[in-house]
């Protein structure tokens, strides 16, 4: 688990959906996994749980 958050990663606060709800972790928003398979990429371990960083919200151009 990183320090604080990725580029392009959600910042707090966190939003999310019913079905994939965000948590604040160092900074980020994060969405925690079930056991991810072997060959995952982009899935951080910490205190036993798994979580892939939350996209940052793209806001279309005006």
């Amino acid at each position: 688990m990183p320090d604080g958050p990725l580029a392009g990663q959600a910042h707090p606060p966190c939003r999310g959906t019913t079905e994939l709800p965000q948590v604040e972790l160092r900074g980020g928003c994060w969405v925690q996994l079930q056991q991810p398979k072997d060959d995952a990429q982009g899935v951080f371990h910490h205190e036993g749980k798994y979580y892939m960083p939350a996209a940052q919200e793209r806001v279309p151009p005006t």
